[in-house]
């Protein structure tokens, strides 16, 4: 009996063997068609026709060439045999959401360049009509019509996009901006037609046009797929709607162990990639089946080595998963609209923005985003952002909302940071409403605002208990260059064990700040307790403080006993030079004040930077431990 069962199993083993193959797709190739076999020689014309008969253990492998659908698989695969969608060459497939447009112009004889054509009738569209529907980021899918706006204010946004021989036009709020520029458009405040000014001396009959057609480029009907592999492809061109529910370009649609690699995902109007469940409210999301509507399963994904840039709102986004892994990915220009206004119930904005997550985010180039580059918000315990690159983006390089348990933010590379608005005011780190944040062996430079700002704002609830902002360490960091420092709360009952040292502070001038804090004690009280620590010694620090704020590093310490091994540097004991665009970054050390601070070892950190190991006894503040005096020179991302 033993010998026929197992015969049996290796009969069934062969038989999923012969049956996992490859399906070929290629446009291009004279034979194809989609009621071919998928075959090398007889290869599907789409790739929707391979992905609704590809199974566990295939491949299907998709030729050089653009592809107008939305690629929607049928099933997931299993461990050891998942589905896996390829591009042959690498980013040779273009899945595009966009179609050729040529209507009938009206010439402006007005303006020079400036033309307007009636709306696309809906038969063009395999949905609803993007151009008529406002852009729209809340807490619920709603369809809002795009005109009339409000009288008297900026016409709003709607989905649609336009592109010109392959170039993104900018959408205009104004009709009479769309006169005085050349390469924008607008929806006229009628509702009734597209007005183009054209650039350069171009002209519809010398210009290829598209408008993108499709709110999605691949993301399943079913819900809840798992083991699915995309790898090498180039997304691009969606009029997809804003949050929530999340509707990526590309999405997982509440699926578990996806791995994304390779691709290009760009030009979404609203999101890019989405790795969660979409929305806590199964009723809420559209196009699924009433059985999938409930699911919130999703996680364990992989995405790497992504480039996702110049989406409308954010490139890469996710709710509720867990196990999900975001390493050596490039984020760059997203939130390109800049909003955060009349468009914005609910913030979104920047370049990775995930919920109740305790992702990994490795390696990544975070870049010149007009939003926040890095945001965590309701749930990080057991995440880390480590070994980041985060440079030039708006609001704070990392945004820590909401949330308990710890996070582990260490050996990132934290730069010029801009303001997004008086709110987000150009922070290298910020956190409210968020307890257990340990920030260590991170360099901060040129940061507008504070290098890091951790406070409480709100009362909201972290499951059944009110937030605080407790329990924040920030350790073994280089900070250059903010106008402030490290800005906390006094010690308070909502703010409690936090600790800032053994932190090294070269060319920056006021230093530590009291950050005002929901919930603590009143101003006056503080004053006291501050005033009576403070004593004759540092009366003199005490009235600086008092009338601007700032904390010298004696009085910061003798009020709360924090940066007591934290050093001061002059420039010419320690001074960083960083080329973004050239993708290198020198720490010129002289002297060994730095070189022998011997800080502690924080726990689950066990390398820099580089990958080189932390050696015991000899660790020293910021994300390179191998530094000598003299110049020390790093090429930062080489393959990016």
């Amino acid at each position: 009996m033993r010998i026929i069962t197992i015969i049996s199993v290796l009969l069934l083993l062969s038989a999923v063997n012969i049956q996992a193959g490859t399906f070929y797709v290629d446009q291009a190739n004279l034979s194809a068609a989609d009621g071919n076999s998928g075959s090398a020689d007889k290869p599907f014309k789409t790739i929707s026709a391979a992905a609704a008969v590809a199974a566990p253990g295939d491949r299907v492998l998709v030729r050089a060439g653009i592809y107008r659908e939305r690629v929607t698989p049928a099933r997931g695969g299993k461990p050891g045999a998942p589905v896996v969608y390829q591009a042959e060459p690498e980013h040779g497939a273009i899945v595009r959401g966009s179609e050729p447009w040529a209507p009938v112009w009206r010439k402006h004889e007005e303006s020079k360049g400036v033309y307007s054509a009636v709306i696309p009738d809906e038969k063009t569209f395999p949905g609803a009509n993007p151009f008529r529907i406002r852009l729209n980021v809340d807490s619920s899918d709603r369809n809002l019509p795009l005109r009339p706006g409000a009288a008297g204010k900026l016409l709003p946004y709607s989905l649609g996009q336009i592109f010109a021989d392959d170039i993104l036009l900018v959408q205009s709020q104004k009709e009479d901006e769309v006169n005085r520029v050349a390469g924008t458009w607008t929806v006229t405040g009628d509702g009734n037609e597209i007005m183009v000014h054209f650039p350069g001396d171009k002209t519809p009959e010398t210009c290829s046009l598209e408008i993108t057609v499709r709110d999605r480029l691949f993301a399943p009907i079913r819900r809840g797929l798992g083991f699915i592999e995309v790898r090498g492809f180039v997304f691009e061109r969606c009029s997809n709607q804003g949050p929530f529910p999340q509707r990526g370009a590309v999405s997982v649609r509440s699926g578990y162990n996806w791995r994304i690699e390779n691709n290009i995902i760009r030009f979404a109007q609203t999101i890019g990639l989405d790795c969660g469940s979409e929305h806590w409210n199964g009723k809420s999301i559209p196009d699924a089946v009433p059985e999938d509507q409930r699911l919130i399963i999703g996680g364990q994904h992989q995405i790497l080595n992504n480039k996702i840039t110049d989406n409308g709102l954010c490139g890469l986004a996710g709710w509720n998963h867990k196990g999900t892994k975001i390493t050596g990915n490039v984020l760059e220009r997203n939130n390109r609209f800049s909003l955060g206004g009349a468009e914005c119930s609910w913030e979104e904005w920047g370049a990775i923005k995930l919920h109740a997550s305790d992702a990994l985010v490795e390696g990544n180039l975070v870049r010149n985003n007009y939003g926040h580059g890095i945001w965590f918000d309701n749930g990080y315990n057991g995440a880390r952002i480590t070994r980041n690159i985060i440079t030039n983006n708006k609001g704070a390089g990392i945004f820590m909302e909401l949330g308990t348990g710890q996070c582990l933010i260490d050996n990132n590379i934290i730069a010029d940071t801009a303001p997004l608005n008086t709110f987000y005011n150009g922070l290298g780190i910020y956190a409210h409403d968020a307890s257990g944040l340990v920030v260590a062996h991170n360099l901060f430079l040129n940061n507008t605002s504070a290098a890091v700002r951790m406070t409480r704002v709100t009362n909201r609830k972290v499951g059944d208990k009110t937030n605080e902002a407790s329990d924040e360490i920030i350790v073994n960091n280089i900070i250059s260059g903010s106008r402030s420092a490290v800005e906390l709360p006094f010690p308070s009952v909502v703010s409690r064990n936090c600790m800032s040292d053994w932190n090294v502070f070269f060319n920056q001038g006021d230093i530590f700040r009291f950050v005002y804090c929901f919930g603590q004690p009143a101003k006056e009280n503080i004053e006291k307790q501050i005033k009576e620590k403070a004593g004759a010694v540092l009366e003199e620090d005490f009235a600086v403080w008092r009338k601007n704020g700032m904390a010298s590093m004696k009085l910061w310490g003798a009020v709360t006993g924090w940066s007591l091994n934290s050093r001061f540097m002059e420039k010419k004991e320690l001074n960083c030079n960083l080329k973004i665009l050239e993708n290198t970054i020198t720490l010129t050390v002289e002297g060994d004040k730095l070189l022998q601070m011997n800080c502690p070892p924080v726990e689950g950190i066990k390398e820099d930077f580089s990958g080189k190991p932390l050696t015991a006894g000899q660790v020293i503040p910021g994300p390179f431990q191998q530094l000598k005096p003299g110049q020390n020179y790093y090429i930062l991302f080489p393959s990016k």
